[in-house]
């Protein structure tokens, strides 16, 4: 993961093929790990334990909760470790090979969003992290399953493979129908997206610098790894980077319009 090796051992067997269903597009050949985890599950409940050296260890209820605390764990984890990257809250799709974001809080419709312009040729870059190279202004790929709260409209139907756990559904990155071979891709365009469901057309809108810089800030993960608390480097990204409003509503509908507007400056 961004070029750190992590290791997960799962003497259980469906916790392992959990794990590599949502890990598996990173999976390399075993080698010497910067950070590991022990996984086992409590023979006497439904509890699965994550332990790391020097961490205390971490108890969860559900397959769900278990995904979860393990994929923040690593996520913090690199945050430390990668310090040098700007961490983003934020989906990332790739088309003629540049990034694109769709920023939003939990449960905002960044995943939904992203899932359907995979069917309509972007590619797969990230759907939790996007982690920025503030010198290069270009995005890493970190293509770890991709995450939905709720079941997409049947014209973006998931595959047989998707994985359910009782709070999420997840698409390994091989069952995408898309996932970008780039390692990194310049950062071309941010879409702040709100998930409108009675909105009858979806709406996009041209944002200032100042108010893309205050919605990046909100959705930054380690601000505190960056000078002036990564204030300087929200407003570095925001300023040169074109910052859009969209205001998603139907699936389809919306997947058309962020293509249209795309297409305007794919060019530049």
């Amino acid at each position: 993961m961004l070029g750190v090796n992590v290791a997960a051992q799962c003497p259980d067997p469906e916790l392992r093929e959990l794990v590599q269903s949502h890990w598996g597009f990173l999976a390399v050949d075993r080698t010497e790990p910067d950070l590991s985890y022990a996984i086992s599950r409590d023979e006497n409940s439904t509890r699965i334990s994550i332990a790391s050296p020097g961490q205390q260890m971490i108890w969860t209820t559900d397959e769900g909760q278990f995904l979860y605390e393990l994929e923040g764990a690593a996520n913090i984890a690199l945050q430390l470790i990668r310090r040098d990257l700007y961490f983003l809250h934020a989906a990332v799709a790739e088309v003629e090979g540049k990034a694109v974001l769709f920023v939003a809080e939990s449960g905002g419709g960044k995943s939904t969003t992203l899932w359907g312009m995979l069917h309509h040729g972007w590619g797969y870059l990230s759907d939790e992290l996007a982690p920025i190279d503030l010198s290069s202004m270009r995005v890493h790929a970190y293509p770890r399953a991709l995450c939905l709260k709720r079941r997409p409209p049947q014209a973006y139907p998931l595959p047989e493979t998707t994985v359910e756990t009782p709070r999420t559904l997840h698409v390994p990155a091989r069952q995408l129908p898309r996932v970008s071979r780039m390692e990194s891709c310049p950062l071309s365009a941010m879409y702040f997206v709100r998930h409108c469901p009675n909105a009858s057309t979806p709406v996009i809108r041209t944002i200032s610098a100042g108010e893309a810089g205050a919605r990046l800030y909100a959705n930054t993960l380690n601000q505190l790894a960056h000078a002036n608390a990564g204030l300087d480097a929200a407003a570095l990204i925001a300023k040169n980077v074109r910052s859009f409003a969209l205001d998603s509503a139907d699936l389809a509908a919306t997947c058309t319009m962020v293509c249209s507007h795309s297409s305007q400056f794919a060019d530049d």
